[in-house]
C-alpha cells in the first residue's frame, strides 16, 4: 500500500512540475465597482476542481499566481460575490461586486410570533430557485452568493400555508429585510 501511496505522490508531484513549467508567473489586482483596490481577497488558481496555489491580495490590491490559456482563478473577499475567470481572457483589473444581504424573518400572522422552524425557497426571474433554506426563530441571513437584481421569496414552515412569492429587490452592499407572515393550517384555539 505504501509504494502506490509513494507512486501516486511522485506521479502527482511530476504533473505539477510539468504544469507550472508550462506556465508563467502573472499578477493582477482585484478592485469593487468604485475601482478602489481590495485589499486581503483571497485569489486561487485551479486545474480542474483542484485548488492548486492560493495568494492574499496586497494594499493595492495586487496578487500573483500562474498563468495559462486553461486556468482558471477564483477570487473571493469578505462582503462580496465570489468571482471566477481566466486570467488570459481578463484584460485589466478584475472587478469583484459587493455582495448584497438578505435577511428574511417568518412569523405566524395570527399572532405575530417568530416560527422556531421553517424554510426559505428563492427564485430568479429566469425560474431558477434556490433552497430550501432552514430558518429558526432568529430568520435566515443570506450575506453572499447572490446577485443583484430581482427575486422571489417563499417561506414554508409544517403546520403553514406556504406563503405567496415576495418581490425584493437586492442591491449591491446593501441589506433586505422581508418579513413573511405564514398561516396557519389550522388556527390556534383561544385558551
Amino acid at each position: 500500500m505504501r509504494i502506490g501511496r509513494s507512486l501516486a505522490v511522485l506521479l502527482f508531484t511530476l504533473l505539477l512540475s510539468s504544469l507550472f513549467a508550462a506556465t508563467q508567473a502573472g499578477e493582477g489586482i482585484l478592485v469593487n465597482e468604485k475601482q478602489e483596490p481590495i485589499e486581503g481577497a483571497r485569489v486561487c488558481y485551479f486545474v480542474g476542481n483542484i485548488e492548486l496555489i492560493c495568494s492574499l491580495t496586497d494594499e493595492k490590491g495586487r496578487y500573483e499566481l500562474p498563468v495559462s490559456q486553461t486556468d482558471t482563478i477564483r477570487a473571493h473577499a469578505e462582503g462580496y460575490n465570489p468571482r471566477i475567470f481566466s486570467s488570459a481572457a481578463e484584460q485589466g483589473p478584475v472587478t469583484l461586486q459587493r455582495a448584497p444581504v438578505l435577511n428574511v424573518r417568518l412569523v405566524d400572522r395570527a399572532s405575530g410570533e417568530r416560527l422556531e422552524k421553517a424554510e426559505v425557497i428563492i427564485s430568479y426571474p429566469s425560474g431558477k430557485e434556490l433552497g430550501p433554506f432552514p430558518a429558526n426563530k432568529a430568520g435566515l441571513r443570506i450575506r453572499r452568493g447572490l446577485p443583484v437584481g430581482e427575486i422571489r421569496v417563499v417561506g414554508k414552515a409544517d403546520g403553514f400555508l406556504d406563503s405567496d412569492p415576495v418581490a425584493v429587490t437586492l442591491k449591491a452592499g446593501e441589506p433586505s429585510d422581508v418579513t413573511i407572515q405564514l398561516t396557519a393550517i389550522e388556527p390556534r384555539k383561544a385558551e
